[in-house]
């Protein structure tokens, strides 16, 4: 199955982008529109080519949705947000402005047939296939969920195959192909070109497209609402940040990338959804080998994840063949706390972040979704309160609000059990009171 898709996505690919800008331009088809896309299973462990139905569209020819729409391209340079942050005080206005550079519209190559529209190369295919992603996971927030945020009451953008200069006022973790990405700031979603990725493209797996959605709540509740102040101040003092800002940082980082994990994992019920993504049967090198350790890294039921804690990836006293990726282990020698390294990935953090909330629940999806969730959405506005109290983060203050949160009727032993095993350093009375050490 894998081997006849990669086939595929590979030989489309051969098609040029330029047909996402000058394809024909298609009577309007709205309301309720079919579409062939690639798509999950019922337990989202295999892909293939579908018939689905979006709800909601206002123009399947533009990539026009109620909710979102995607941009077709473009370019953001990371120095022209030099002046946005020093001028913007209103995180809306910061948004306009710094996606002004993409293109407004967006025509890919579709066609109708029997009355199903297709994709007629493989970008528009896996443009399409995002688009048909996208409509069922936004509603699933804002209903099952329960987000009632900026980032799902007011529309979303998608840019698709833009271009990013970096800098150091944008420090993100920048791949020009082969990724989906959120924007904090700019408020957009980025899909990049294909390029070594032999399995189901990350703008087509669902559970990314979930992970990536999540980020937009975590910054548009977190971060702009009383803490956007201190988000600006964060991003303009990249070079010559303190080292407990830096630590702070990236616990929150981590926590972002724990949280978009979880949210995933409850929206597919699937704890392994990036792996129809992770095929490397084709690849060799530098590339196989850390797609092989993200795939472990990843997997918050793996090795990595049933040795990894918050004090062993600090300590760097993880095993290093399990840790590798995760930071630079001189950043220990340095400064005795690898967490507050610049050269550390937010991602081994978070599966410990993912892991400790879904023992939390007794590893049961219902539970999961029905309860912890929707209480870790009205935890993300209180944390924004306390960040913009400017002081040192940790994870206990995400802990203690959500315990805080969380409904009278709902059994915290378990959650309290995986905090003080996988937080030791954190788990104490002051610290976290709401639970019992």
């Amino acid at each position: 199955m894998k081997t006849k898709m990669t086939t595929a996505w590979q030989g489309a690919a051969l098609v040029g982008v330029m047909g996402l800008a000058l394809g024909c331009v298609e009577p309007t088809m709205s309301g309720e529109v079919s579409v062939r896309v690639v798509a999950p299973n019922a337990d989202y462990s295999a892909y293939a080519l579908r018939t689905e139905a979006v709800e909601n569209v206002v123009d399947v020819h533009q990539l026009h949705h109620e909710k979102f729409r995607f941009l077709g391209g473009g370019m953001l340079r990371g120095d022209e947000m030099e002046s946005f942050l020093s001028s913007e005080t209103n995180p809306r206005q910061f948004a306009v402005k710094t996606r002004s550079g993409f293109k407004q519209s967006i025509n890919p190559y579709l066609e109708v047939r029997d009355g199903v529209v297709h994709g007629k190369e493989f970008d528009s295919m896996m443009a399409l296939t995002a688009f048909a992603g996208m409509a069922p996971i936004w509603d699933w927030y804002e209903k099952q969920i329960g987000d009632s945020s900026v980032a799902t009451q007011e529309p979303g953008f998608v840019v698709f195959y833009g271009d990013i200069v970096p800098s150091v006022w944008l420090p993100v973790p920048l791949v020009q192909m082969d990724n989906a990405v959120y924007l904090a700031g700019v408020d957009v979603w980025m899909i990049f070109p294909v390029g070594n990725q032999e399995g189901v493209p990350y703008a087509m797996n669902r559970g990314v497209l979930a992970h990536e959605f999540h980020h937009r709540i975590f910054f548009q509740n977190v971060w702009a609402t009383a803490a956007f102040e201190r988000w600006k101040s964060l991003l303009s003092a990249t070079g010559d940040m303190s080292s407990e800002e830096q630590r702070s940082l990236n616990l929150l980082r981590a926590l972002d990338e724990g949280l978009a994990d979880i949210h995933a994992i409850g929206y597919t019920g699937n704890i392994r959804f990036m792996e129809p993504s992770f095929s490397s049967e084709h690849l060799q090198g530098p590339i196989k080998e850390v797609l092989e350790a993200e795939r472990i890294r990843r997997n918050i039921e793996s090795d990595f994840a049933d040795e990894a804690t918050y004090d062993n990836l600090a300590q760097d006293d993880l095993n290093h063949e399990l840790f590798d990726g995760c930071g630079l282990s001189n950043d220990f020698e340095a400064t005795g706390d690898i967490l507050s390294g610049q050269a550390w990935s937010p991602y081994c953090l978070g599966s410990v972040v993912a892991r400790t909330l879904w023992d939390g629940v007794g590893r049961d999806h219902d539970q999961l979704v029905a309860v912890l969730l929707p209480s870790v959405n009205a935890t993300l506005a209180l944390l924004g309160d306390e960040l913009a109290k400017n002081e040192p983060f940790d994870l206990d203050v995400f802990f203690e609000i959500l315990l805080q949160v969380l409904p009278s009727t709902f059994q915290t032993q378990n959650l309290c059990e995986a905090i003080e095993m996988r937080f030791q350093s954190l788990a104490t009375a002051e610290r976290i009171p709401s639970c019992v050490f």
